[in-house]
Protein backbone atom coordinates (compact mmCIF):
# COMPACT_ATOMS: atom_id res chain seq x y z
CA UNK A 1 0.00 0.00 0.00
CA UNK A 2 0.98 3.53 -1.39
CA UNK A 3 0.98 5.47 2.25
CA UNK A 4 -1.01 8.96 2.35
CA UNK A 5 -0.61 12.34 4.93
CA UNK A 6 -3.19 14.82 5.24
CA UNK A 7 -2.57 17.84 6.81
CA UNK A 8 -5.90 20.14 7.28
CA UNK A 9 -6.76 22.71 10.07
CA UNK A 10 -10.58 22.07 10.23
CA UNK A 11 -11.23 18.63 11.56
CA UNK A 12 -14.06 18.39 9.53
CA UNK A 13 -12.21 18.14 6.09
CA UNK A 14 -9.85 15.71 7.88
CA UNK A 15 -12.64 13.88 8.43
CA UNK A 16 -14.24 14.27 5.29
CA UNK A 17 -11.14 13.13 3.33
CA UNK A 18 -11.21 10.08 5.55
CA UNK A 19 -14.15 8.39 4.12
CA UNK A 20 -14.65 10.63 0.86
CA UNK A 21 -13.13 7.72 -1.41
CA UNK A 22 -12.30 4.10 -0.83
CA UNK A 23 -8.57 4.47 0.05
CA UNK A 24 -7.73 0.83 0.01
CA UNK A 25 -9.04 0.43 -3.05
CA UNK A 26 -7.06 3.42 -4.73
CA UNK A 27 -3.91 1.32 -3.38
CA UNK A 28 -3.18 4.08 -0.71
CA UNK A 29 -3.60 3.86 3.10
CA UNK A 30 -4.22 6.99 5.45
CA UNK A 31 -1.11 6.76 7.80
CA UNK A 32 -1.34 9.95 8.97
CA UNK A 33 -3.27 13.35 9.95
CA UNK A 34 -1.78 16.70 10.80
CA UNK A 35 -4.03 20.00 11.73
CA UNK A 36 -1.11 22.35 11.09
CA UNK A 37 2.28 22.17 8.92
CA UNK A 38 4.24 22.39 11.81
CA UNK A 39 2.67 18.45 12.77
CA UNK A 40 3.14 17.35 9.48
CA UNK A 41 6.84 18.20 8.74
CA UNK A 42 7.19 16.50 12.16
CA UNK A 43 5.11 13.44 10.58
CA UNK A 44 7.04 13.52 7.18
CA UNK A 45 10.38 13.30 8.87
CA UNK A 46 9.34 10.49 10.67
CA UNK A 47 7.76 8.45 7.68
CA UNK A 48 7.85 10.34 4.52
CA UNK A 49 4.48 9.20 2.85
CA UNK A 50 4.24 8.74 -0.96
CA UNK A 51 1.60 11.11 -1.13
CA UNK A 52 0.96 14.69 1.08
CA UNK A 53 -2.81 16.23 0.87
CA UNK A 54 -2.69 19.14 2.42
CA UNK A 55 -4.56 22.93 2.59
CA UNK A 56 -2.69 26.13 1.65
CA UNK A 57 -3.83 28.03 4.82
CA UNK A 58 -2.96 26.56 7.85
CA UNK A 59 -1.56 27.63 11.00
CA UNK A 60 2.19 27.66 11.72
CA UNK A 61 3.53 26.57 9.11
CA UNK A 62 1.11 27.00 5.57
CA UNK A 63 0.61 24.42 3.29
CA UNK A 64 3.13 26.14 0.51
CA UNK A 65 6.19 26.29 3.21
CA UNK A 66 5.13 22.35 4.34
CA UNK A 67 5.58 21.87 0.49
CA UNK A 68 8.83 23.30 0.11
CA UNK A 69 10.57 21.88 2.82
CA UNK A 70 9.12 18.73 2.23
CA UNK A 71 10.16 18.46 -1.33
CA UNK A 72 14.03 20.12 -0.53
CA UNK A 73 14.16 16.77 1.46
CA UNK A 74 12.14 14.39 -0.26
CA UNK A 75 11.73 15.24 -3.93
CA UNK A 76 10.21 11.90 -4.88
CA UNK A 77 7.06 12.60 -2.44
CA UNK A 78 4.00 13.45 -4.20
CA UNK A 79 1.12 16.77 -3.19
CA UNK A 80 -2.38 17.25 -3.84
CA UNK A 81 -3.61 20.74 -2.56
CA UNK A 82 -6.74 21.34 -1.24
CA UNK A 83 -7.44 25.07 -2.07
CA UNK A 84 -10.32 28.01 -1.79
CA UNK A 85 -11.26 30.03 -4.66
CA UNK A 86 -9.12 32.63 -3.10
CA UNK A 87 -6.04 30.57 -2.48
CA UNK A 88 -5.30 29.95 -6.63
CA UNK A 89 -2.79 32.12 -6.80
CA UNK A 90 -0.42 30.23 -3.95
CA UNK A 91 -1.97 26.58 -5.53
CA UNK A 92 0.11 27.79 -8.72
CA UNK A 93 2.85 28.57 -6.77
CA UNK A 94 3.05 25.16 -5.26
CA UNK A 95 3.41 23.66 -8.75
CA UNK A 96 6.74 24.27 -9.27
CA UNK A 97 7.89 22.04 -6.01
CA UNK A 98 5.95 18.70 -7.72
CA UNK A 99 2.41 19.97 -6.78
CA UNK A 100 0.46 16.96 -8.99
CA UNK A 101 -3.21 18.31 -8.45
CA UNK A 102 -5.23 21.15 -6.52
CA UNK A 103 -8.53 20.38 -5.80
CA UNK A 104 -11.03 23.28 -4.87
CA UNK A 105 -13.19 22.92 -1.77
CA UNK A 106 -15.92 21.98 -1.17
CA UNK A 107 -14.50 18.64 -2.55
CA UNK A 108 -15.71 16.20 -5.17
CA UNK A 109 -15.46 12.66 -4.80
CA UNK A 110 -14.57 12.20 -8.48
CA UNK A 111 -12.05 14.84 -8.54
CA UNK A 112 -10.15 13.61 -5.68
CA UNK A 113 -10.32 10.00 -6.99
CA UNK A 114 -9.31 10.98 -10.10
CA UNK A 115 -6.07 12.23 -8.92
CA UNK A 116 -5.15 9.95 -6.44
CA UNK A 117 -5.21 7.64 -9.71
CA UNK A 118 -2.79 9.73 -11.27
CA UNK A 119 -0.63 10.12 -8.15
CA UNK A 120 -0.21 6.25 -7.63
CA UNK A 121 -0.13 5.94 -11.69
CA UNK A 122 2.76 8.42 -11.63
CA UNK A 123 4.26 6.21 -8.64
CA UNK A 124 4.43 3.15 -10.41
CA UNK A 125 5.89 4.69 -13.61
CA UNK A 126 8.66 6.35 -11.62
CA UNK A 127 9.38 2.81 -9.54
CA UNK A 128 9.49 1.05 -12.67
CA UNK A 129 11.95 3.82 -14.58
CA UNK A 130 14.50 3.37 -11.43
CA UNK A 131 13.95 -0.59 -11.59
CA UNK A 132 15.17 -0.56 -15.20
CA UNK A 133 17.53 1.83 -14.97
CA UNK A 134 19.06 -0.01 -11.77
CA UNK A 135 18.82 -3.24 -13.91
CA UNK A 136 20.83 -1.67 -16.64
CA UNK A 137 23.55 -0.60 -14.18
CA UNK A 138 23.62 -3.98 -12.25
CA UNK A 139 23.84 -5.49 -15.46
CA UNK A 140 27.12 -3.06 -16.76
CA UNK A 141 28.31 -3.61 -13.25
CA UNK A 142 28.42 -7.15 -13.47
CA UNK A 143 29.31 -7.34 -16.91
CA UNK A 144 32.38 -4.99 -15.76
CA UNK A 145 33.47 -7.58 -13.23
CA UNK A 146 32.81 -10.49 -15.58
CA UNK A 147 35.70 -8.89 -17.40
CA UNK A 148 38.48 -7.70 -15.19
CA UNK A 149 38.31 -11.08 -13.33
CA UNK A 150 39.01 -12.82 -17.08
CA UNK A 151 42.00 -10.04 -17.61
CA UNK A 152 40.42 -8.10 -19.52
CA UNK A 153 42.21 -4.74 -18.19
CA UNK A 154 42.04 -2.65 -21.60
CA UNK A 155 41.26 1.33 -20.85
CA UNK A 156 37.43 0.62 -21.62
CA UNK A 157 36.98 -1.80 -18.24
CA UNK A 158 39.62 -0.09 -15.90
CA UNK A 159 37.37 2.89 -16.94
CA UNK A 160 33.85 1.62 -16.21
CA UNK A 161 35.42 0.10 -12.99
CA UNK A 162 36.21 3.31 -11.93
CA UNK A 163 33.26 4.73 -12.67
CA UNK A 164 30.54 2.05 -12.16
CA UNK A 165 32.71 0.51 -9.39
CA UNK A 166 34.60 2.68 -7.35
CA UNK A 167 37.13 1.22 -8.25
CA UNK A 168 40.96 2.26 -8.37
CA UNK A 169 44.69 1.62 -8.91
CA UNK A 170 44.88 1.77 -4.51
CA UNK A 171 41.73 0.32 -3.66
CA UNK A 172 42.79 -3.04 -1.62
CA UNK A 173 40.55 -6.26 -2.88
CA UNK A 174 39.34 -9.53 -1.76
CA UNK A 175 37.20 -12.09 -4.21
CA UNK A 176 35.62 -14.37 -2.91
CA UNK A 177 34.12 -17.62 -4.51
CA UNK A 178 30.97 -19.22 -3.67
CA UNK A 179 30.05 -22.84 -3.92
CA UNK A 180 26.57 -23.74 -3.05
CA UNK A 181 25.55 -27.51 -1.97
CA UNK A 182 21.91 -26.97 -3.02
CA UNK A 183 20.99 -27.88 -6.18
CA UNK A 184 17.94 -25.83 -6.11
CA UNK A 185 19.58 -22.70 -5.25
CA UNK A 186 17.24 -19.66 -6.22
CA UNK A 187 17.47 -16.75 -8.18
CA UNK A 188 15.58 -15.17 -5.05
CA UNK A 189 17.60 -16.90 -2.48
CA UNK A 190 20.87 -15.58 -4.24
CA UNK A 191 19.47 -12.07 -4.27
CA UNK A 192 18.81 -12.73 -0.60
CA UNK A 193 22.42 -13.55 0.03
CA UNK A 194 23.80 -10.03 -1.63
CA UNK A 195 21.42 -8.60 0.69
CA UNK A 196 22.70 -10.29 3.82
CA UNK A 197 26.09 -9.41 2.41
CA UNK A 198 25.67 -5.87 2.80
CA UNK A 199 24.23 -5.91 5.87
CA UNK A 200 27.33 -7.58 7.44
CA UNK A 201 29.56 -4.81 6.10
CA UNK A 202 26.63 -2.58 7.71
CA UNK A 203 26.96 -3.87 11.19
CA UNK A 204 30.61 -3.78 11.46
CA UNK A 205 30.55 -0.16 10.37
CA UNK A 206 32.55 -0.66 7.26
CA UNK A 207 30.27 2.00 5.31
CA UNK A 208 33.37 2.84 2.80
CA UNK A 209 33.31 -1.16 1.68
CA UNK A 210 31.81 -1.82 -1.22
CA UNK A 211 30.54 -5.01 -2.56
CA UNK A 212 30.36 -6.59 -6.23
CA UNK A 213 28.02 -9.61 -6.86
CA UNK A 214 29.40 -11.80 -10.22
CA UNK A 215 27.96 -15.10 -11.10
CA UNK A 216 30.28 -18.16 -12.77
CA UNK A 217 27.79 -20.78 -13.42
CA UNK A 218 25.11 -22.88 -12.14
CA UNK A 219 24.75 -22.31 -8.02
CA UNK A 220 28.25 -20.68 -8.64
CA UNK A 221 28.65 -16.90 -7.86
CA UNK A 222 30.71 -14.83 -5.67
CA UNK A 223 31.91 -11.06 -4.92
CA UNK A 224 34.23 -8.87 -4.41
CA UNK A 225 35.13 -6.76 -1.62
CA UNK A 226 36.70 -3.56 -2.17
CA UNK A 227 37.79 -0.38 -0.08
CA UNK A 228 40.27 2.59 -0.87
CA UNK A 229 42.61 2.36 2.19
CA UNK A 230 46.58 2.84 3.16
CA UNK A 231 45.91 -0.07 5.12
CA UNK A 232 44.95 -3.37 5.56
CA UNK A 233 40.79 -3.50 6.14
CA UNK A 234 39.72 -6.73 4.41
CA UNK A 235 41.59 -8.80 7.49
CA UNK A 236 40.87 -12.22 8.07
CA UNK A 237 38.91 -12.17 11.33
CA UNK A 238 36.57 -8.88 9.41
CA UNK A 239 36.42 -11.58 6.34
CA UNK A 240 35.26 -14.49 9.23
CA UNK A 241 32.70 -12.20 11.31
CA UNK A 242 31.56 -11.30 7.29
CA UNK A 243 30.83 -15.51 6.81
CA UNK A 244 29.34 -15.73 10.38
CA UNK A 245 26.71 -13.49 9.69
CA UNK A 246 25.87 -14.82 6.32
CA UNK A 247 25.61 -18.18 7.78
CA UNK A 248 23.36 -17.44 10.57
CA UNK A 249 21.10 -15.50 8.35
CA UNK A 250 21.13 -18.14 5.21
CA UNK A 251 22.19 -21.79 6.93
CA UNK A 252 25.20 -23.87 6.22
CA UNK A 253 24.64 -23.94 2.19
CA UNK A 254 27.87 -22.08 1.05
CA UNK A 255 31.53 -22.96 0.95
CA UNK A 256 33.52 -19.71 0.57
CA UNK A 257 36.93 -19.90 -0.80
CA UNK A 258 38.69 -16.25 -0.61
CA UNK A 259 41.39 -14.53 -2.23
CA UNK A 260 44.63 -12.79 -0.35
CA UNK A 261 44.07 -9.23 -0.06
CA UNK A 262 45.14 -7.59 -3.62
CA UNK A 263 45.71 -4.23 -4.95
CA UNK A 264 44.34 -2.28 -7.59
CA UNK A 265 41.22 -3.01 -9.78
CA UNK A 266 43.68 -4.61 -12.64
CA UNK A 267 44.74 -7.28 -10.02
CA UNK A 268 41.53 -8.74 -10.12
CA UNK A 269 42.21 -11.18 -12.47
CA UNK A 270 44.80 -12.84 -9.98
CA UNK A 271 42.37 -12.31 -7.14
CA UNK A 272 39.50 -14.35 -8.97
CA UNK A 273 42.38 -17.39 -9.65
CA UNK A 274 43.73 -17.37 -5.91
CA UNK A 275 39.71 -17.75 -4.69
CA UNK A 276 39.69 -20.48 -7.57
CA UNK A 277 42.54 -21.84 -6.07
CA UNK A 278 41.33 -21.55 -2.52
CA UNK A 279 38.00 -23.82 -3.49
CA UNK A 280 39.90 -26.73 -4.92
CA UNK A 281 42.77 -27.10 -2.53
CA UNK A 282 40.77 -26.50 0.64
CA UNK A 283 43.41 -24.69 2.87
CA UNK A 284 42.28 -25.16 6.20
CA UNK A 285 41.18 -22.27 8.41
CA UNK A 286 39.28 -21.44 11.73
CA UNK A 287 35.89 -21.95 10.21
CA UNK A 288 34.24 -25.42 8.44
CA UNK A 289 34.12 -24.77 4.82
CA UNK A 290 35.88 -21.46 4.78
CA UNK A 291 38.94 -21.38 2.61
CA UNK A 292 41.87 -18.77 2.20
CA UNK A 293 44.25 -18.76 0.15
CA UNK A 294 47.74 -19.44 0.86
CA UNK A 295 50.56 -18.32 -1.21
CA UNK A 296 53.28 -19.93 0.63
CA UNK A 297 51.43 -23.33 -0.02
CA UNK A 298 50.94 -22.75 -3.50
CA UNK A 299 54.78 -21.49 -3.74
CA UNK A 300 56.30 -24.64 -2.40
CA UNK A 301 53.81 -27.21 -4.40
CA UNK A 302 54.04 -28.10 -8.19
CA UNK A 303 53.21 -26.13 -11.15
CA UNK A 304 52.07 -26.63 -14.83
CA UNK A 305 55.72 -26.64 -16.55
CA UNK A 306 55.40 -23.27 -18.29
CA UNK A 307 56.49 -24.85 -21.83
CA UNK A 308 53.88 -27.09 -21.80
CA UNK A 309 51.52 -24.54 -20.58
CA UNK A 310 52.50 -22.14 -23.54
CA UNK A 311 52.43 -25.25 -25.92
CA UNK A 312 48.87 -26.05 -25.39
CA UNK A 313 47.54 -22.06 -25.47
CA UNK A 314 49.21 -21.62 -28.84
CA UNK A 315 47.62 -25.15 -29.91
CA UNK A 316 44.42 -23.86 -28.92
CA UNK A 317 45.02 -20.33 -30.28
CA UNK A 318 45.72 -21.99 -33.88
CA UNK A 319 42.83 -24.17 -33.58
CA UNK A 320 45.25 -27.73 -34.00
CA UNK A 321 43.03 -30.04 -32.37
CA UNK A 322 45.50 -33.07 -32.75
CA UNK A 323 47.90 -30.68 -30.64
CA UNK A 324 45.64 -29.73 -28.20
CA UNK A 325 44.63 -33.88 -27.65
CA UNK A 326 48.28 -34.59 -27.39
CA UNK A 327 49.46 -32.23 -25.03
CA UNK A 328 46.51 -31.97 -22.85
CA UNK A 329 47.74 -35.79 -22.41
CA UNK A 330 50.92 -35.09 -21.51
CA UNK A 331 49.94 -32.37 -19.00
CA UNK A 332 48.24 -34.66 -16.64
CA UNK A 333 51.17 -36.67 -16.80
CA UNK A 334 53.13 -33.72 -15.04
CA UNK A 335 49.66 -33.60 -12.49
CA UNK A 336 48.51 -36.86 -11.77
CA UNK A 337 50.54 -37.31 -8.75
CA UNK A 338 48.40 -34.74 -6.91
CA UNK A 339 44.39 -34.75 -7.99
CA UNK A 340 44.17 -31.48 -5.71
CA UNK A 341 46.90 -29.84 -7.12
CA UNK A 342 45.76 -30.90 -10.98
CA UNK A 343 42.32 -29.26 -10.11
CA UNK A 344 43.80 -25.90 -8.59
CA UNK A 345 46.57 -25.68 -11.65
CA UNK A 346 44.11 -26.54 -14.10
CA UNK A 347 41.39 -23.59 -12.95
CA UNK A 348 44.39 -21.13 -13.11
CA UNK A 349 45.06 -22.50 -16.90
CA UNK A 350 41.17 -22.53 -17.90
CA UNK A 351 41.11 -18.65 -16.81
CA UNK A 352 44.19 -18.34 -18.81
CA UNK A 353 42.57 -20.00 -21.93
CA UNK A 354 38.92 -18.15 -21.59
CA UNK A 355 41.38 -14.43 -21.63
CA UNK A 356 42.97 -15.71 -24.65
CA UNK A 357 39.55 -16.89 -26.85
CA UNK A 358 38.38 -12.98 -25.01
CA UNK A 359 41.20 -11.63 -27.64
CA UNK A 360 40.04 -13.00 -30.17
CA UNK A 361 36.49 -11.85 -29.59
CA UNK A 362 35.13 -15.22 -27.83
CA UNK A 363 31.79 -14.40 -25.55
CA UNK A 364 33.58 -14.40 -22.15
CA UNK A 365 30.22 -14.59 -19.87
CA UNK A 366 28.58 -17.85 -22.04
CA UNK A 367 32.37 -19.40 -21.93
CA UNK A 368 32.32 -19.09 -18.47
CA UNK A 369 29.32 -19.80 -17.52
CA UNK A 370 30.08 -23.07 -19.22
CA UNK A 371 33.18 -23.98 -18.57
CA UNK A 372 32.97 -22.87 -14.91
CA UNK A 373 29.29 -24.27 -14.16
CA UNK A 374 30.20 -27.06 -11.83
CA UNK A 375 33.09 -27.84 -9.46
CA UNK A 376 35.62 -29.62 -11.30
CA UNK A 377 36.08 -33.32 -10.83
CA UNK A 378 38.65 -34.74 -8.25
CA UNK A 379 39.06 -37.87 -9.80
CA UNK A 380 42.17 -37.15 -11.98
CA UNK A 381 40.42 -39.55 -14.56
CA UNK A 382 37.52 -37.28 -14.83
CA UNK A 383 39.55 -34.16 -14.41
CA UNK A 384 41.21 -35.18 -17.69
CA UNK A 385 37.94 -36.44 -19.82
CA UNK A 386 36.38 -33.15 -18.90
CA UNK A 387 39.01 -30.71 -19.49
CA UNK A 388 40.00 -32.75 -22.66
CA UNK A 389 36.59 -31.80 -24.06
CA UNK A 390 36.52 -28.17 -23.28
CA UNK A 391 40.58 -27.72 -24.39
CA UNK A 392 39.12 -29.53 -27.98
CA UNK A 393 36.00 -27.16 -27.65
CA UNK A 394 37.91 -24.20 -27.69
CA UNK A 395 40.31 -25.72 -30.37
CA UNK A 396 37.47 -26.27 -32.51
CA UNK A 397 35.83 -22.93 -32.43
CA UNK A 398 39.57 -21.12 -32.64
CA UNK A 399 39.65 -22.94 -36.05
CA UNK A 400 36.33 -21.51 -36.78
CA UNK A 401 37.13 -18.23 -36.20
CA UNK A 402 40.05 -18.15 -37.94
CA UNK A 403 38.46 -19.45 -41.00
CA UNK A 404 35.74 -16.56 -41.08
CA UNK A 405 38.56 -14.31 -40.52
CA UNK A 406 40.73 -15.57 -43.59
CA UNK A 407 37.43 -15.23 -45.64
CA UNK A 408 36.92 -11.55 -44.34
CA UNK A 409 40.64 -11.05 -45.25
CA UNK A 410 40.20 -12.03 -48.78
CA UNK A 411 37.33 -9.58 -48.91
CA UNK A 412 39.88 -6.81 -47.36
CA UNK A 413 42.10 -7.62 -50.21
CA UNK A 414 39.56 -7.39 -52.98
CA UNK A 415 39.16 -4.32 -51.49
CA UNK A 416 42.58 -3.19 -51.34
CA UNK A 417 43.18 -3.90 -55.04
CA UNK A 418 40.15 -1.99 -55.94
CA UNK A 419 41.33 1.17 -54.49
CA UNK A 420 44.71 1.14 -55.13
CA UNK A 421 44.95 -0.52 -59.00
CA UNK A 422 46.55 2.27 -60.26
CA UNK A 423 50.05 1.49 -58.01
CA UNK A 424 52.02 -1.31 -58.07
CA UNK A 425 50.75 -4.24 -56.42
CA UNK A 426 52.23 -7.20 -55.10
CA UNK A 427 50.53 -10.04 -52.85
CA UNK A 428 53.73 -9.72 -50.59
CA UNK A 429 52.83 -5.85 -50.05
CA UNK A 430 48.91 -6.39 -49.46
CA UNK A 431 49.19 -9.06 -46.64
CA UNK A 432 51.76 -7.09 -45.13
CA UNK A 433 49.22 -3.97 -44.92
CA UNK A 434 46.66 -6.76 -43.97
CA UNK A 435 48.87 -8.41 -41.43
CA UNK A 436 48.77 -12.33 -42.40
CA UNK A 437 50.93 -14.77 -44.51
CA UNK A 438 51.17 -13.73 -48.03
CA UNK A 439 51.71 -17.53 -48.95
CA UNK A 440 48.56 -18.52 -47.16
CA UNK A 441 46.65 -15.32 -48.55
CA UNK A 442 47.66 -16.55 -51.62
CA UNK A 443 46.40 -19.85 -51.46
CA UNK A 444 42.98 -18.69 -49.74
CA UNK A 445 42.42 -16.09 -52.53
CA UNK A 446 42.71 -18.60 -55.33
CA UNK A 447 40.46 -21.15 -53.41
CA UNK A 448 37.63 -18.89 -53.30
CA UNK A 449 37.86 -16.74 -56.16
CA UNK A 450 39.20 -19.14 -58.70
CA UNK A 451 41.88 -17.35 -59.87
CA UNK A 452 45.20 -16.25 -58.59
CA UNK A 453 46.07 -13.13 -56.65
CA UNK A 454 47.73 -11.14 -59.75
CA UNK A 455 45.15 -12.44 -61.90
CA UNK A 456 42.53 -10.89 -60.13
CA UNK A 457 44.63 -7.50 -60.19
CA UNK A 458 44.40 -7.67 -64.01
CA UNK A 459 40.81 -8.45 -64.11
CA UNK A 460 40.52 -5.31 -62.18
CA UNK A 461 42.74 -3.03 -64.14
CA UNK A 462 41.39 -3.98 -67.39
CA UNK A 463 37.68 -3.63 -66.29
CA UNK A 464 38.79 -0.13 -65.31
CA UNK A 465 40.56 0.57 -68.36
CA UNK A 466 37.54 -0.51 -70.41
CA UNK A 467 35.58 1.85 -68.83
CA UNK A 468 38.10 4.84 -69.42
CA UNK A 469 38.42 3.46 -73.43
CA UNK A 470 34.63 3.68 -73.97
CA UNK A 471 33.88 7.05 -71.85
CA UNK A 472 37.03 9.42 -72.37
CA UNK A 473 39.19 10.43 -75.34
CA UNK A 474 42.46 9.50 -73.48
CA UNK A 475 44.87 8.21 -75.26
CA UNK A 476 45.55 4.24 -74.62
CA UNK A 477 49.41 4.69 -73.54
CA UNK A 478 47.74 7.39 -70.95
CA UNK A 479 45.11 4.66 -70.47
CA UNK A 480 47.38 1.97 -69.44
CA UNK A 481 49.56 3.99 -66.56
CA UNK A 482 46.28 4.80 -65.38
CA UNK A 483 45.26 1.62 -64.40
CA UNK A 484 48.45 0.63 -63.32
CA UNK A 485 50.61 -0.78 -66.56
CA UNK A 486 53.88 1.07 -66.92
CA UNK A 487 54.25 -0.79 -69.95
CA UNK A 488 52.01 -0.27 -73.09
CA UNK A 489 52.54 -3.04 -74.48
CA UNK A 490 51.83 -5.37 -71.31
CA UNK A 491 48.64 -3.34 -71.23
CA UNK A 492 47.54 -3.92 -74.66
CA UNK A 493 48.72 -8.09 -74.61
CA UNK A 494 47.02 -8.52 -71.43
CA UNK A 495 43.74 -6.27 -72.13
CA UNK A 496 43.69 -9.31 -75.83
CA UNK A 497 44.03 -11.59 -73.06
CA UNK A 498 41.25 -10.75 -70.74
CA UNK A 499 39.04 -9.12 -73.75
CA UNK A 500 39.56 -11.09 -76.97
CA UNK A 501 40.12 -7.86 -78.31
CA UNK A 502 43.38 -4.69 -78.55
CA UNK A 503 42.47 -1.81 -76.70
CA UNK A 504 41.79 0.31 -79.92
CA UNK A 505 39.58 -2.30 -81.73
CA UNK A 506 37.43 -2.40 -77.93
CA UNK A 507 37.64 1.53 -78.40
CA UNK A 508 35.89 2.23 -81.99
CA UNK A 509 33.09 -0.78 -80.82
Amino acid sequence: MLKVLIADDEPIMLEGLRFLVDWHKLGFEIYAEALDGEDALQLVEENCPHLIITDIRMPVIDGLALIEKVYTRFPDTKFIVLSGYADFQYAQQAMKFGVSNYLTKPLDETELESAVLAVAEDIRAEEERRALQRSILDRSRAETVSRLLMGDVRKEWVDKARSLLKLHEQSRIRCIYLACSNSEYSEQERVSLFQRLREAVDLNGLTDVSVHPFELGINRSGFILAVDSKESVLTIPLIDQFVSHIRKECGETFTFAISSEVRGVISLSRAYQEALTAEVCKFPSNLPRVYYYQDKIVEESPSIPEVTKTSLIQAINYGNVDAVRTLTLDLFMTLSSSEAWAAANLSTLKLEILQELAQQGADMENWSRRWFASPLPKNVGELKNSLLKEFLEAAEWTAREKGARIDDIVSAAEAYVKQHYQGKLQLQHVAEHLHVNAAHLGQRFKKQRGLAFNEYVHTVRITEAKKLLLRTEMKITEIAHMVGYSDPEQFGAKFKALTGVIPSSYKKG
